[in-house]
């Protein structure tokens, strides 16, 4: 969800006019502003992709930066070097009533297991700890031998083009195949991954 940025830069505003406050027809009318004729089938693939979100979340994709992610983890696995690891973050923050949802770099408290550091950002309750700590646990492991699997995570897999493995840390943390594949193909069509 990381197109959040621009809520958090009128946050007053934001804090009353946001995903929570909008109706189903103002979710509906602000998706089909922003998505067009595509829109019936960005619904779907959001849906499938993060069927616990709201509808209103779907305003809030990432393709700037999630679609290149992609095409880089499927071209640097094609290579058959090292193990590709790939990865979303989509833990939203509760803070400011949690409007800046799961925004670009606020995985960074939760890899360097600092959050309580970042409490304006985190919130630092019991979830957000226990997300940084397996978090942590992945990137110190991954830094040692290579590979980031052990302690609390699912089986963490290499991705590949074929199998299009993601770990998804939020706070169930879950590994998918090729999980928002076909949504980012639609918000990015120039993008071949």
């Amino acid at each position: 969800m990381g197109e959040s940025f621009p809520l958090q830069l009128d946050l007053a505003n934001t804090q009353k006019d946001n995903r929570f406050t909008w109706s189903d027809s103002q979710v509906e009318e602000k998706l089909k502003a922003k998505y067009g004729n595509k829109t019936a089938k960005v619904i779907e693939a959001f849906r499938e992709a993060y069927p616990k979100r709201r509808l209103a979340d779907a305003l809030y994709v990432d393709s700037f930066l999630r679609a290149p992610a992609l095409k880089t983890a499927s071209l640097k696995a094609d290579q058959h070097a090292a193990p590709v690891y790939n990865y979303i973050f989509s833990w939203d923050t509760p803070v400011f009533n949690g409007v800046p949802m799961s925004y670009h770099t606020a995985e960074i408290a939760f890899v360097f297991n600092n959050i309580d550091k970042m409490e304006q950002a985190t919130g630092g309750g019991k979830e957000a700890r226990e997300l940084a700590k397996k978090m942590s646990t992945a990137w110190v492991n991954f830094a040692k031998t290579g590979n980031p699997n052990g302690g609390d995570l699912p089986q963490w897999d290499a991705y590949t083009r074929e199998n299009g493995n993601v770990m998804i840390f939020d706070n169930e943390i879950k590994i998918k195949q090729h999980h928002d594949a076909k949504l980012q193909r639609l918000l990015a069509p120039e993008m071949k991954f």
